[in-house]
């Protein structure tokens, strides 16, 4: 982090650490619940005895499917955000980005997270001669 008192360029600001987190685990949350939707279906025993359980059972496996693409599309919406206002994604490498968000969102936000989220808590090189030449 930045001591107290030394000016920061406005690129340089960092994102808080919280922030990362949060964005991290909304990057791995869509993941972790088709995981589970998996699971339930392969390992849940719904114990088909009547209608009942059996619709229970399915209503189940729904809701964590849905819950999960809502999920996914929660973090393609604050991704591409994201994606849109950094500026340390190359403005050549947006779309490429954008469109491995919206093809293939589940590995393409983790590893944008990795690149581009969590290393703002430090200052790029750019953000160090921004500051050295303001």
């Amino acid at each position: 982090m930045f001591p107290m008192g030394t000016p920061v360029a406005a690129s340089a600001r960092p994102d808080s650490r919280r922030t990362s987190i949060v964005l991290g685990m909304l990057a791995l949350l869509p993941c972790a619940m088709s995981l589970i939707a998996v699971a339930y279906a392969f390992v849940g025993d719904p114990g088909f005895k009547s209608v009942k359980a059996v619709n229970a059972y399915t209503n189940t496996l729904i809701t964590l499917a849905i819950a999960a693409a809502l999920a996914q599309a929660v973090a393609i919406g604050v991704f591409a955000a994201h994606l849109f206002r950094s500026n340390r994604v190359k403005t050549e490498l947006r779309p490429i980005w954008l469109v491995a968000l919206i093809f293939a969102p589940a590995p393409a936000s983790i590893v944008y997270w990795c690149f581009y989220v969590w290393p703002t808590l430090k200052p790029t090189q750019s953000d160090r001669l921004t500051l050295q030449a303001g």
